[in-house]
């Protein structure tokens, strides 16, 4: 699968996962999650997304496409990462 200019791809399978959680408000709905350890290319990719309002596919092992809304680093290599999810019939591009 190509992964789009401005957009990250993580297999979660490769990281650790804390605080994961879905929420649902009147912009649609939201996954957040704390990933690492990240390597450091990785980190800076996470949050050229964000400052670009790029798209972050994590596979969870299927696809999960959010558009980013922020990231915040919460040690040297984890990243918390918070997105809109992307409706999947929008995935046809990835």
């Amino acid at each position: 699968m190509p992964v789009q200019e401005g957009s990250v791809r993580l297999s979660l399978g490769d990281y650790s996962i804390n605080g994961a959680s879905i929420s649902h408000g009147p912009d649609g709905s939201q996954f957040a999650c704390t990933i690492g350890p990240l390597p450091d290319e990785t980190v800076a990719a996470l949050f050229r997304a964000a400052e670009n309002h790029g798209r972050i596919c994590l596979l969870l092992p299927e696809p999960l496409l959010l558009d980013v809304v922020a990231t915040e680093r919460k040690e040297p290599r984890r990243v918390r990462i918070v997105g809109r999810i992307v409706d999947p019939f929008s995935m046809s591009d990835w």
